[in-house]
């Protein structure tokens, strides 16, 4: 039986080994091709799922006692169609009303626990559920652009991830030389 995306999660987030957890993941990518994508998805602004509140959907129902495996469906099976809720994705033509309809159909037939998986990529907040993805995803060839501050551990607003490249200053003219005399003298 093939692993849910939480499950893949938790089991890399428990080796103590850096090295390993990173040759695991790597080998999970390989194993699993849209994992790899679904956690670009959780880090790169270009590829966010986009125009969805944050959180869970108010009218989200979530079966938080099934046993793990049972479910309508899973992240893999429905990773071709929760590609279209990213940005330029054609679901952009939908409104809001009928884009969230559709999002809590897609989250109402997975397991509660790849429910909360795919908010957290929704929300690109992936990392903050498992902080050592951020050492893990550069490794696998997957960049952060969502930065995480160290020090302070606040992650920065997109605003400050993408700066717009700095124009040259147009040069200035002299400065005339100030006189007693009037301009029309």
């Amino acid at each position: 039986m093939k692993l849910q995306v939480d499950e893949i999660l938790d089991r890399m987030s428990d080796i103590p080994d850096m090295d390993t957890k990173i040759k695991a993941m790597d080998d999970m990518c390989k194993k699993e091709p849209y994992l790899w994508s679904l956690l670009k998805m959780a880090v790169d602004p270009k590829f966010k799922i986009d125009r969805l509140k944050e959180g869970f959907p108010k009218r989200f129902r979530p079966e938080k006692d099934l046993p793990v495996g049972i479910s309508d469906t899973n992240i893999r099976t429905e990773f071709r169609r929760i590609q279209n809720y990213c940005t330029g994705g054609p679901l952009k033509v939908l409104d809001e009303k009928k884009l969230e309809d559709s999002w809590v159909a897609l989250l109402q037939g997975l397991h509660y626990r790849e429910a909360v998986i795919l908010t957290h990529v929704k929300d690109q907040t992936l990392c903050d559920k498992y902080p050592d993805l951020w050492v893990v995803l550069p490794a696998l060839g997957i960049e952060t652009c969502i930065n995480k501050d160290v020090e302070t551990a606040d992650l920065p607003s997109v605003e400050t991830v993408t700066v717009p490249p700095v124009e040259a200053a147009p040069a200035k003219k002299p400065k005339k030389e100030k006189t007693d005399e009037p301009a029309n003298a």
